[in-house]
């Protein structure tokens, strides 16, 4: 067993909550303490009574916060050094930053031999010479973590080699809350089944306009009495069976929605690339039925989600579609093998 291990997310997103209680429960199997460091009330919502919380740092506001990109990285650097100011990284064998970004982690003044979890970051040195050069920097004395083969591979073409594979994880399945499934029922009406594009924020806008004026998508959706629930604005030209909620859901409602769902929508770009989609880790952990664009990043979950979850265009998916609605007309049951996508950090042992 590892003696100490510290843990630190320096931005602490609530996106991140379920993230981190996974990677903490990963590291506990292998270390006889794990220290944590988040900000003020942060550790409530991890709710682990095994952990340690070291260090939590204040969230000041700043007048550099209504900077868009400048604002948000001037504040992670002021709360990466005040993390240093109190906390003494030597005490621990092994030091894991959740989350970084290349240009905060250069002014923050941290030394090396961390272990640097990524999460946009590859799709970031991609496309940018200065952050890649960074990037090269900073791995030349830390060691990087990424969530699949393709990032690791891809880093091998940058001539980085002190990269190790740990999974994302998956968060434990959702629940139905009561208060939220009449909400769901009020915007299902009468259909029989529900198709759920959880997310906006990254899809393939001209390939979502297509799946709601889709002609032949409508008439499958009238012929199974399904409908198509978006989490996003209304749509120019959509048909009646596609429903678009116009707001940000609660964790409650997104839960119940996700729940009571059918089918899960993930129409992503080509350009979505070296990420692992949060949507799909949900898709698996909660055993739904998934329509994904085909794409490198997707392709990755093939063994596990079948061939069949894939789509090209909005004919692909039509055919798909009407599928998996008459497996599910049939009751045919259903499930993911979860085990192997659980993270493993005994590669740890290696650094001590």
């Amino acid at each position: 067993m590892i003696d100490s291990i510290l843990y630190i997310d320096p931005i602490c997103p609530k996106g991140h909550v379920n993230f981190n209680k996974i990677h903490i429960e990963a590291l506990l199997k292998i270390s006889k303490s794990v220290n944590c460091v988040f900000k003020e009330g942060y550790a409530k919502d991890i709710g682990n009574t095994e952990i340690n919380v070291l260090y939590e740092y204040p969230v000041k506001k700043s007048i550099f916060d209504k900077i868009k990109g400048l604002g948000s990285r001037i504040r992670i650097i002021k709360q990466m050094r005040d993390i240093s100011k109190h906390v003494d990284f030597r005490k621990f064998e092994i030091v894991i930053l959740s989350y970084y970004d290349e240009l905060s982690f250069v002014f923050s003044g941290y030394k090396g031999g961390l272990f640097l979890i990524n999460h946009n970051n590859i799709a970031g040195i991609n496309s940018s010479l200065i952050k890649r050069f960074i990037y090269k920097q900073i791995s030349k004395n830390n060691h990087q973590l990424v969530f699949d083969s393709n990032s690791w591979e891809k880093l091998q073409v940058y001539g980085i080699n002190d990269v190790q594979i740990v999974n994302h994880g998956l968060i434990a399945p959702y629940k139905t809350i009561e208060s939220c499934f009449e909400t769901f029922k009020r915007i299902r009406g009468d259909s029989t089944y529900t198709i759920f594009m959880p997310s906006s924020g990254n899809v393939d806008d001209v390939l979502v306009k297509q799946v709601v004026t889709d002609i032949n998508i409508r008439l499958t959706l009238e012929k199974y009495n399904a409908k198509i629930i978006m989490n996003c604005s209304a749509i120019k030209g959509a048909n009646d069976s596609v429903k678009f909620l116009n707001r940000r859901l609660s964790f409650d409602e997104y839960s119940t929605f996700f729940c009571n769902s059918d089918i899960i929508l993930i129409p992503y770009p080509k350009t979505y690339s070296y990420r692992t989609s949060g949507v799909l880790m949900e898709s698996i952990a909660n055993d739904k039925r998934i329509q994904m664009t085909d794409i490198a990043a997707f392709r990755l979950y093939e063994n596990l989600v079948g061939e069949s979850s894939y789509f090209n265009d909005v004919i692909d998916l039509r055919n798909h579609m009407e599928d998996l609605l008459i497996e599910i007309s049939n009751n045919k049951s259903f499930s993911y093998e979860k085990d192997a996508l659980s993270p493993n950090y005994s590669f740890l042992y290696k650094y001590l």
